[in-house]
C-alpha cells in the first residue's frame, strides 16, 4: 500500500454537512509510518480542517489525544467506531449528533488515516465499547 498525500484542498465543512444528512464517516487520506513528508502534510491538513470546523461550529467540546493514545476521560455523547482508534481528535457535541475529526492509527500504528465523521448513535450506558 502506498501512502496517500492529500494534495487538494477539501471543503471539510461541506463534508460534515453531507455527513450530517447521512451520518457516517469519510476517510480523507492515509499514510504509512515513516513516510515523513506525508505525515507532516497530513498533520498540517488535519490542523487546517480543524480550523475550518472551529470557524463554522465554534470551539470543540474536546480536542487532544484520543483513546488509542491513552485518553480515558469524558467520552462523546454519540459514538462512532473509528473513535476507538483515534490518536488525535476533536469533537463537537450538538443536540442530536456529534461531529468528529480524527487522526486514527491502525495495524499497530503503522497506518494512519485522517477521518471526518458525524454520529447520531448513542451507546447504551452498560456498553464497554469505549
Amino acid at each position: 500500500m502506498s501512502s496517500k498525500h492529500i494534495t487538494k484542498k477539501v471543503d471539510i465543512v461541506k463534508i460534515i454537512y453531507d455527513l450530517k444528512n447521512k451520518p457516517g464517516s469519510q476517510t480523507l487520506g492515509c499514510w504509512l509510518e515513516g513516510d515523513t513528508p506525508a505525515e507532516v502534510e497530513n498533520y498540517n491538513f488535519f490542523q487546517d480542517c480543524k480550523k475550518q470546523l472551529i470557524a463554522e461550529f465554534g470551539i470543540p467540546t474536546y480536542e487532544g489525544i484520543g483513546p488509542q493514545a491513552g485518553y480515558e476521560k469524558a467520552k462523546p455523547k454519540h459514538w462512532i467506531i473509528e473513535y476507538n482508534n483515534s490518536l488525535d481528535l476533536a469533537w463537537w457535541e450538538k443536540d442530536s449528533y456529534t461531529i468528529f475529526l480524527m487522526l486514527t492509527g491502525h495495524d499497530a500504528n503503522t497506518l494512519f488515516c485522517l477521518t471526518a465523521a458525524v454520529s447520531e448513535y448513542i451507546l447504551p450506558a452498560n456498553n464497554n465499547l469505549t
